[in-house]
């Protein structure tokens, strides 16, 4: 049947579970070939319309690449957009382009219910993906990734997240206990260094500071609960 096809480029491992989250998507069906893996969009698009195919595209690869170092190390994927005439043949070469992971965060796998990593469970990667479109959601994302060795930054991507639910991060995610140590390790030049939230302070820091590896992981689960959150 023509169409349009647009063929990923990415680690199989990685593409391989990507395809089954995609199950059920509004947008795209994925499948596997000879060629590799591919999408196929479910809305028609016309033999002119590769622009259309292209914006869709990219919009979805972006969301996609924004979301997967969250849960899979060192996520990435790009794609080329191809014309498929009804005997097989391509019919033209719309685009190409390699889209860089952002971040070189490595995750430890998806997140169960008890904040600890899932082994075997599908990465709900298209599920999260689709969440970025919700207010601010995109942009805690992108902080965590830039600015994840900065403790100010960190702490502030919290507050986007209770900002976003409108109540307090659940108990579930994480315990407040960890919440509040991460928050007093930020506070301090001494523990938090040059990205402490405050130059100085009257009180004195924790005996027993959080380490940056960990707050990380934490602040990680939240985005990663958040993301999967109806």
């Amino acid at each position: 049947m023509a169409g349009w096809r647009v063929s990923l480029i990415g680690r199989d491992q990685e593409l391989a579970l990507l395809m089954q989250s995609m199950a059920g998507d509004p947008d795209w069906s994925m499948g596997k070939d000879q060629g590799g893996y591919y999408l196929t969009p479910k809305r028609v698009f016309h033999e002119g319309q590769g622009h259309d195919v292209h914006m869709a595209a990219e919009s979805w690869a972006n969301s996609i690449n924004l979301v997967g170092p969250l849960i899979l190390p060192h996520f990435q994927t790009g794609f080329t957009i191809e014309y498929i005439k009804d005997d097989g043949a391509k019919l033209h070469f719309v685009f190409h382009h390699e889209f860089t992971a952002v971040s070189d965060f490595v995750a430890t796998g998806a997140v169960g219910r008890d904040g600890k990593p899932v082994q075997g469970q599908i990465p709900p990667i298209a599920l999260m993906a689709r969440a970025t479109a919700r207010p601010n959601v995109a942009t805690a994302v992108r902080l965590f990734h830039a600015r994840r060795d900065d403790w100010t930054q960190l702490c502030n991507v919290i507050q986007m997240v209770r900002d976003g639910l409108g109540t307090e991060i659940p108990q579930n995610w994480v315990s407040h206990r960890k919440l509040k140590l991460l928050k007093r390790t930020a506070q301090f030049r001494e523990t938090a260094g040059d990205t402490a939230r405050h130059a100085e302070t009257k009180v004195k820091p924790p005996p027993k500071p959080m380490p940056l590896a960990e707050a990380q992981e934490i602040v990680r689960q939240i985005l990663v609960r958040w993301l999967q959150k109806p």
